[in-house]
């Protein structure tokens, strides 16, 4: 009973395209017991809503074909566009951190907010995490990590930038990917 047990198991079900060790009723349910009156998602009910657990709850929906299970979608939309200041907050009252810049921005993408988001905002305060040594650090000012580096990129292909492919925000991967291998569950609705 974890949302990011259940988005592995979702994301491995629809590369594979094999839901067969899925339970997608139990997980949806689930899913839905984790969702906050603010409109955000935690790891177990009753807990604090967080920008990391909104994506695998979001996304393991969207992979189930199932975001209509989100009691108040507008609401959930309208929480994760919040977590926005310069770049994105995995919590309230907590500094912009580059991770979220996927974390939260790949879950207003699946709740259909892209336009809502101030996407020059958000790209330059990944520019402004980019270090001097190359990478992306979780600050400004701050040593660059992989999994900030890895995801601050994501994040800023949702901002529509010339020059970088589009991601999945469902996987995690290039869109010209999920295309090619024809993962179904994970194309970007048109």
């Amino acid at each position: 009973r974890d949302p990011r047990f259940i988005y592995c198991a979702c994301a491995i079900s629809a590369i594979l395209d094999d839901w067969s060790g899925v339970d997608k009723d139990a997980a949806v349910k689930y899913i839905v017991s984790c969702c906050n009156p603010d409109g955000g998602m935690t790891q177990a009910p009753f807990q604090e809503s967080h920008g990391g657990h909104l994506y695998c709850c979001v996304a393991s929906l969207a992979l189930m074909g199932r975001l209509d299970a989100i009691p108040d979608r507008q609401r959930t939309l309208q929480w994760a566009l919040q977590r926005q200041s310069c770049g994105y907050q995995g919590r309230v009252n907590k500094p912009a951190d580059s991770c979220y810049s996927f974390w939260v921005g790949a879950a207003v993408e699946l709740l259909g907010g892209h336009d809502l988001v101030d996407a020059a905002s958000v790209s330059t305060f990944l520019v402004q995490c980019e270090t001097r040594f190359g990478g992306i650090a979780k600050f400004p000012d701050e040593f660059p990590d992989p999994l900030h580096a890895a995801l601050g990129v994501v994040g800023f292909t949702f901002c529509n930038p010339d020059g970088f492919p589009r991601m999945s925000p469902t996987l995690l991967l290039p869109e010209s990917l999920v295309e090619s291998l024809n993962i179904k569950a994970a194309r970007r609705s048109k």
